[in-house]
């Protein structure tokens, strides 16, 4: 059996749960944009506190740090809930 026929195969059984498979696929997709956003926002972050001192800066990269956590938290848990939501619950007919 060739990989494309696996993975074919293995879709076919995935089919009656489409929503949920989407659901996942876009919270890992938003934690892989958002995971590399905190590494970014590091730098401005030492130089505006640190150095700088602004209070503007730490008032905002404050609130934008809080926020990235709780998008990146967000994303994580909704596909696991999803998901254990649907295999108990089963596929759900169209109406």
């Amino acid at each position: 059996m060739t990989n494309t026929a696996l993975n074919l195969r293995l879709l076919s059984h995935v089919k009656p749960y489409w929503r949920v498979f989407l659901f996942s696929i876009l919270g890992m997709t938003v934690v892989a944009a958002t995971e590399p956003a905190l590494p970014a926002l590091t730098k401005p972050l030492i130089e505006g506190t640190f150095i700088k001192k602004d209070p503007v800066v730490m008032c905002w990269f404050l609130m934008v740090i809080v926020a990235l956590f709780v998008a990146i938290d967000e994303a994580q848990k909704r596909p696991h809930y999803i998901v254990l939501h649907a295999t108990f619950d089963g596929p759900r007919e169209a109406d």
